[in-house]
This record gives C-alpha cells, structure tokens and sequence, in this order.
C-alpha cells in the first residue's frame, strides 16, 4: 500500500510540475504576443495626432464667449482639431482638471489645436472667478 501512495505522489508531482512548465510557457507566449502587437502599433506618436477618417465632426453651434467678446463658433476652428473643456465652478474634479487643461492648452496651441472651455450652469460672475482663479487663457464659453 505504501508503494502505490508512493507512486500516486511522485505521478502528482511529475504533473504539477509539468502544469506548471505548461503555464509559465503559456503566460511567456502571451506576453511575447502582447509586446509583438504593441510595437506593430504607431507607438511614439503624438496622442492627439489626425483624427480617423471614420470619425464624425463635432455639430455645429455657437456661445457667446465668456470675455464678452461676441459669439463663438466651432465652425471657426474647422482647420484642426479641437479640445472642448466643459466645466463649472462648483465641479471638484474640474478644480482639479483647469490647471492640467491650461497646461496642456500651452503645450499644444503652437501645434495648431484648439480649446474651447465651455462653461455650464455658472452665474457669469462665478464662471469669470473660476477662470481668473485657474489663469485659463484658452476661450471659454457660455452654455446659458
């Protein structure tokens, strides 16, 4: 009896070993395949790169601009892309969004983007605190 439970160890430890040689393989192969795949993708590239022919074009429309400027239209940046911010100042996730936007605003400007801060359900006056407060230079807009 003490040779058959001898033989059933050393039978469950020849196969544990080998699941574990069959696993440790299979999960190489799928980090291999992983890595094969993400270097054949356009790795380096600008993140707000062209924009895929598939993709449509925002809608039209047109807000008045927060600076009391006049109206504002998208059709007026129709020769790139656009970043649209929507925010307001009682949004704590926007409070802490503004700086990184700004920020992002003064890296891409001089690439040919466009950001149009549109502001929602803000009194004027709150809305004009909250852009002062963050410094955003990019036009912000009105949803009234």
């Amino acid at each position: 009896m003490t040779m058959i439970i001898a033989a059933a160890r050393r039978f469950a430890r020849s196969l544990h070993g080998r699941l574990l040689v069959v696993g440790v393989g299979s999960a190489a192969l799928a980090l291999i395949a992983v890595l094969a795949i993400a270097s054949l993708r356009d790795v380096g590239q600008d993140p707000l790169g062209a924009v895929d022919p598939g993709i449509e074009r925002a809608a039209e429309f047109s807000l008045p601009a927060l600076d009391g400027s006049g109206e504002i239209a998208i059709a007026d940046y129709a020769d790139g892309p656009i970043f649209l911010y929507f925010w307001a100042s009682w949004c704590a996730p926007c409070e802490r969004e503004a700086p990184l936007i700004e920020q992002l605003w003064g890296e891409y400007e001089a690439r040919g983007y466009a950001f149009l801060g549109i502001n929602i359900l803000d009194s004027e006056r709150e809305a004009r605190r909250f852009v002062a407060r963050h410094g955003l230079t990019f036009p912000s807009l009105v949803d009234a």
